[in-house]
């Protein structure tokens, strides 16, 4: 069984002579939030379409080097593992996604989307552009055709992940595999954006109003929520302060250095409480 420092005779004799106490933390506690029928079966039928070998998405959208024909596909070095490893990065940002919260999830799926129609619409026009530090499905799907052959064939020479292709340059399959995904996506995506109700938000809320907030609990009355998606976080922020919770303060990489102060000054436990300032009750943060 795993003995804790604490439990540790001699750890715990060092500790006493420094005089440091760690705080007694409970065991998580686990929400639960139930779908409806009609809610369930539209997630079952997302995390199929996700994950299925052969039913499911191919994301082949971010595997296009791997099905150039070889006197293209050469220059690109080892362009099968790292096609494979974007394709199940994919898979993994969408699965976290969807158990994130619906709104991220459908922010991901419509994205997908959009770069799986914008390669099909290059396909369409036989001119396929592999430029992989330059937002190509962005230019496509705004009609910025011109402007991105402009782009491309200035830095053509400096930038040798550049490729303009024709169908031809491709391995037959590939834009089957295409087409599939957008046969799929463009179901779930339609599905989804039919759906109104998040029950995992308002388990959450029905928690804050009544639970997370009692003095039994949570006796300095404040609330730390983590997410996964930084998406998820703004969500979050927007919804809540539908309900007239303002004293939030949602922290992610891009502020986190200039949120820094805010965050000791309101919920560092190393401060005492009368220390402490109350101009923020909640803090919302993510990693991304």
């Amino acid at each position: 069984f795993p003995v804790t420092i604490a439990e540790n005779e001699e750890h715990a004799k060092d500790l006493a002579e420094q005089g440091v106490v760690f705080p007694a933390v409970n065991k998580p506690e686990k929400i639960f939030y139930q779908l409806d029928e009609q809610l369930d079966a539209l997630y079952d039928k997302t995390i199929e379409y996700m994950t299925h070998e052969s039913k499911g998405l191919t994301y082949y959208r971010y595997q296009a080097i791997k099905f150039l024909k070889p006197y293209k596909k050469q220059k690109y070095k080892k362009a099968d593992m790292i096609s494979n490893q974007l394709a199940h990065i994919m898979k993994t940002l969408l699965v976290k996604r969807i158990d994130s919260s619906f709104y991220a999830s459908k922010q991901s799926l419509t994205r997908f989307a959009e770069a799986t129609n914008a390669m099909i619409t290059m396909f369409e026009n036989d001119r396929i552009y592999i430029a992989p530090n330059y937002k190509v499905s962005d230019f496509i799907n705004e009609g910025r055709e011109e402007e991105l052959i402009s782009i491309l064939t200035e830095l053509a020479d400096s930038d040798p992940t550049i490729e303009i292709c024709t169908h031809e340059d491709f391995e037959p399959g590939f834009l089957t595999g295409l087409k599939n995904d957008k046969s799929l996506l463009d179901e779930l995506v339609e599905a989804w954006n039919e759906v109104t109700q998040d029950p995992k938000l308002e388990v959450f809320v029905e928690y804050l109003q009544k639970r997370l907030f009692s003095k039994e609990i949570n006796k300095d009355g404040k609330l730390v929520v983590f997410s996964e998606s930084k998406e998820t976080t703004s969500y979050l922020k927007e919804e809540l302060q539908k309900l007239g919770l303002n004293k939030l303060l949602v922290v992610d990489s891009k502020n986190r250095k200039d949120k820094f102060p805010l965050v000791k000054a309101n919920f560092d436990a190393n401060i005492p409480l009368t220390d402490q300032k109350d101009d923020y009750q909640i803090f919302i943060v993510t990693g991304k």
